[in-house]
C-alpha cells in the first residue's frame, strides 16, 4: 500500500469475505464457500489480492461469485464491476455451462456407469484448462466423490 493509499482510503472499505483479508484464497475459503469444483488456491480474485473490498461492490457481487476468478481478463473484470449487462449475462451463462458440466460427469458415472479413466478420456482436456490445467483424472474423482456426499 502506497502512501498516497493510506490517506485516500475509503472508510467504506471492508475486509474481503472471500479470502478472508489474507489477499489470497485457500482450500478452507473454497471449501467454506462450497467452490471445491470450481476454484483453485491463490490470488483472491474478489479482491485482487488487496485484502479489503467497497461496500458497493459487497451489495452488488457476491463473494462466490463463480465466473470471478483470476483469469478474468482485466478489461471483462472491469466491465463486470461496473455491473455490465452483458458481462452479467455471460456470467451468469459461464455458471450454468459449469454447473452442466459437473452434472454431466456424475450422471456419466452414476447413471452411465463410466469409470473415472473412462470419462477422463471421455472428456476434451482443453475444455477443463481452466479449472484444473491438465489433471482430468483427479478433477473426475473430486466431481464423483462431492456429488455423490450432496446426495
Amino acid at each position: 500500500m502506497s502512501i498516497f493509499d493510506k490517506f485516500f482510503k475509503n472508510k467504506n472499505d471492508t475486509k474481503c469475505p472471500r479470502c478472508l483479508g489474507k489477499g489470497n484464497v485457500d482450500l478452507n475459503d473454497i471449501e467454506r464457500l462450497n467452490k471445491q469444483l470450481f476454484w483453485k488456491p491463490g490470488k483472491c480474485a474478489y479482491c485482487n489480492g488487496k485484502r479489503k473490498v467497497s461496500s458497493t461492490m459487497l451489495s452488488t457481487i457476491s463473494e462466490d461469485e463463480v465466473y470471478l476468478t483470476t483469469d478474468l481478463p482485466k478489461k471483462e473484470r472491469e466491465l463486470f464491476l461496473k455491473n455490465n449487462p452483458t458481462s452479467k449475462i455471460v456470467a451468469k451463462e459461464y455458471a450454468q455451462n459449469l454447473e452442466l458440466f459437473v452434472d454431466e460427469i456424475y450422471k456419466l458415472h452414476s447413471e452411465n456407469k463410466l469409470t473415472e479413466k473412462q470419462i477422463a478420456e471421455y472428456i476434451d482436456s482443453e475444455k477443463l484448462d481452466y479449472i484444473i490445467k491438465g489433471d482430468t483424472i483427479n478433477y473426475v474423482k473430486k466431481v464423483i466423490k462431492i456429488k455423490k456426499s450432496e446426495r
